[in-house]
């Protein structure tokens, strides 16, 4: 490796051409980078006493894609972003030269263009010194040609470039400008092909310009090791299509959530999103992954995490039920829907299926929400759903064969799942829907609206009308509302004001809503005008009291079950007996595993073999482990209690009603510095969540 100081243009001067490597990133610095340049080069004009600028460095790697050429090529590793925008100055520099024919500079448009933009004695792309890739490299040459540009331009480099042009033009001394760019100061390095690690060193640089994505980073790392030939064969074939899929606006952001997706699915676990590549690459080199495998395969995946992110499949029921789960923003249902659509696709699951699957999903996030369930668990929840529902022990508690579809299995993990995990019955939906001021509920409009779309078995177009209160919230209700629902319509203003019951669907504006029953009833817009289904009893109604609101809320109930439904047929399989495995030598057969202990320990075990798929009982001589790779919880029993130990350390745990106790370094059956106990059922959902935190830690302890 050889690194020199040297100006910008003295860098660019001679035959060479620096060559942008076909899977590096597009042009993509914004606006505000492109003013900070300009901000640094005005100073450097106004201020003729500062020597010197430093624009960081340009690494690239001698003998270049064509090693034939009279024309030295230079693949650049780092530095595209700077030397695209330079040469879009110095392009918009020669632009106003010409224009500007009153004013002396020391050098002309055409020394410009020959000097630092072009290869002058070169024919075709070798003509040009700067050689972008796909649809940049032809807006960079038209610019450079000054030739118009058409509809396919690069939208950054015509933004970037027109401000330049602006700004050159507003400026008082073209000279000045031109001096400034004289004490522009970079770094050359150059790479030697046999000898430099391109990618090591690539990874190591300390960019002046806009942090790499996660994508760039996977993208280099896949590609940069690669034959030019093979480079151009995997990215035509496979990367620049899954660009193309995600879009250019989106895909940085998108490709990133995509990556961690596709390892979720690959790992079994969550990994951070600000380290996807670290993840993506010891993936790779642990499990000795083959590079042209990988990419095929990302490019496969990426098919169906863009038909979730954008709503793009060919079916319009299933864009709708994917419409609605974006509505929930339950985008954490990724990682198994993906594998869902792969299914369909290979043919393994018909349309009908699918679409029952992505409705169980909408049921059990809405249900949730309803009921004030906290979202925290949910990645984690379908991460494991796909292993869940291929586990024996799920399947045997609901008397499912392997064999069984994949509706029925997925139905049995979730049904199968508890606490903070669990799916609501239909009576807790009711009751916390019931109860619930749906009227401040986010969801209120898809509420509504998916109540209202399930009768007419098509898309509600909510925005055609507004939601109002049928009993106004008016404080004093008017004299009419007062008399319309008696002496206690303060009780009934405060407690039905907000629910479900008191909300509709209306084509009239706010201005009317102090306006009485009848008359809401009547007007245009109201509830009979609309015609629909929600409005249905009020435009039968003639009076709004608390038998009529009674009854609309029953209603409404049973139709919100039927929208969001509890898959009551699995349920009905479910084996009411939890047997324990009988192990002989064990501690199961302790003395002490009889009466309420003995049940006790069996909602324990099943509490915790339900946290997550690949938790197994492994009974020992004096204790009962719950192990994944390591020990995550070992119990003793005992006369009147479980003794617990959580393998990790005491300073770790969250332990806000201080059962816990600190047993580093004491002897104890069972791993871990951390004991508490278990004598009673009511304290089962708080030793949980203790058990939770012995899970979560070993798993991180893994990575």
């Amino acid at each position: 490796m050889k690194a020199t100081q040297t100006g910008l243009f003295p860098f660019l001067n001679g035959t060479k051409q620096f060559v942008i490597p076909i899977y590096q990133r597009t042009y993509s610095w914004t606006h505000e980078q492109c003013q900070q340049l300009w901000h640094d080069i005005v100073r450097l004009a106004e201020n003729p006493q500062i020597e010197g600028h430093f624009i960081g460095s340009v690494v690239y790697v001698e003998g270049g894609v064509y090693d034939s050429s009279v024309v030295p090529q230079l693949l650049v590793i780092d530095g595209q972003q700077r030397l695209t925008t330079l040469s879009l100055l110095l392009a918009a520099l020669g632009k106003a030269i010409d224009e500007r024919t009153h004013e002396q500079v020391d050098v002309t448009r055409k020394k410009l263009r020959n000097y630092y933009l072009l290869n002058s004695d070169e024919d075709g792309e070798l003509h040009y010194k700067l050689l972008l890739t796909q649809s940049d490299k032809t807006t960079l040459m038209q610019i450079v040609d000054d030739q118009p540009l058409d509809s396919n331009a690069s939208p950054r480099l015509r933004e970037n470039y027109l401000f330049f042009v602006e700004q050159v033009r507003k400026t008082a001394s073209l000279q000045a400008i031109f001096n400034s760019l004289t004490r522009l100061i970079m770094v050359d390095i150059a790479l030697e092909r046999d000898k430099d690690n391109p990618q090591l060193i690539f990874e190591s640089l300390n960019s002046t310009g806009m942090k790499l994505t996660q994508a760039d980073l996977i993208r280099n790392y896949i590609l940069m090791g690669q034959p030019h030939a093979i480079q151009t064969t995997l990215y035509n074939d496979h990367w620049y299509p899954m660009e193309q899929r995600f879009g250019h606006a989106e895909y940085a952001d998108r490709f990133n959530r995509f990556m961690r997706d596709y390892l979720t699915i690959k790992l079994g676990r969550i990994p951070n999103i600000d380290a996807v590549y670290d993840e993506f690459k010891r993936m790779v080199e642990s499990q000795k992954l083959d590079l042209h495998t990988v990419v095929a395969d990302i490019d496969d995946y990426s098919k169906y995490y863009v038909q979730l992110s954008f709503i793009r499949t060919d079916d319009p029921r299933l864009n709708m039920a994917i419409t609605n789960l974006h509505i929930l923003r339950v985008d954490v249902s990724y990682p198994f829907l993906i594998e869902c659509l792969r299914a369909y696709d290979r043919h393994e699951l018909p349309m009908s299926e699918l679409l029952n699957m992505f409705r169980l999903v909408e049921s059990y996030v809405f249900r949730r929400a309803i009921c004030g369930i906290p979202t925290n668990s949910l990645n984690k929840t379908f991460a494991n759903l796909l292993r869940d529902m291929n586990n024996p022990g799920v399947l045997q508690r609901f008397n499912l064969s392997a064999t069984a579809g994949m509706v029925e299995r997925m139905e049995a993990a979730l049904l199968d799942k508890d606490s903070y995990r669990r799916f609501p019955t239909d009576d807790e939906f009711r009751r916390e829907l019931q109860a619930k001021d749906v009227n401040n509920f986010r969801n209120r409009n898809y509420l509504l609206a998916s109540i209202e779309a399930r009768q007419s078995n098509e898309p509600f177009k909510s925005d055609r009308y507004s939601i109002v209160n049928i009993i106004p919230p008016s404080k004093p209700l008017p004299a009419a509302w007062q008399a319309e629902l008696g002496p206690e319509w303060e009780i009934y203003q405060a407690t039905h004001l907000n629910r479900l019951s008191n909300l509709t669907f209306v084509g009239y504006d706010d201005d009317h809503e102090n306006a009485e029953f009848v008359q809401k009833r009547d007007m245009p817009g109201g509830f009979r005008d609309t015609g629909l289904f929600l409005n249905r009893s009020l435009a039968a109604m003639n009076h709004w009291h608390e038998t009529m609101i009674n009854d609309r809320a029953a209603e409404l109930m049973m139709l919100a079950r039927e929208v969001w439904a509890f898959p009551q047929r699995v349920n009905q399989r479910r084996d009411p007996v939890q047997m324990m495995p009988k192990n002989t030598g064990t501690a199961l057969e302790s003395e002490y595993l009889q009466g309420a202990i003995g049940a006790l320990y069996a909602e324990f075990r099943r509490r915790v073999l339900n946290l997550a798929a690949d938790v197994r009982e492994d009974p020992k001589q004096l204790y009962i482990a719950f192990k994944t790779d390591s020990n995550v919880v070992d119990v003793v029993p005992q006369r009147q209690r479980l003794r617990l130990s959580l393998n990790m350390p005491f300073s770790e745990i969250n332990d806000p009603l201080g059962k816990c106790k600190d047993v580093t370094n004491l002897g104890r059956w069972g791993n871990g510095d951390v004991e508490c106990g278990l004598s009673s059922i009511d304290e089962l959902d708080y030793i949980i969540g203790l058990v939770n935190q012995a899970l979560d830690y070993r798993r991180d302890e893994q990575v």
